[in-house]
């Protein structure tokens, strides 16, 4: 990634059906937290599990220390662009 930052695609926080109100009003898990982890993993490929083209599942160690699953959309490699479908801990 040549230390790039990931772009995260997030709907309006106002957007009942959007993947903000999901993640962060469902889940318990803060923004910066999935995006922190999401940047952390984004090298490690034996972490992202596939669930379609461009669809995948990233399970591993927040910052804080939980376990997180995320599926995400992977918009773009270069420069790093994702759509964040849900994230929420595991094994809680």
């Amino acid at each position: 990634m040549d230390g790039e930052p990931v772009i995260f695609h997030w709907d309006d926080a106002d957007d009942p059906d959007g993947n903000w109100q999901h993640t962060f009003e469902g889940h318990d898990v803060e923004q910066e937290e999935v995006e922190a982890f999401i940047d952390h993993y984004w090298d490690v490929p034996a972490a992202w599990i596939p669930r379609g083209s461009d669809t995948f599942i990233l399970v591993g160690t927040s910052d804080t220390g939980r376990t997180l699953k995320a599926v995400l959309e992977l918009l773009d490699r270069d420069p790093p662009r994702v759509r964040v479908f849900t994230c929420y801990p595991i094994g809680v």
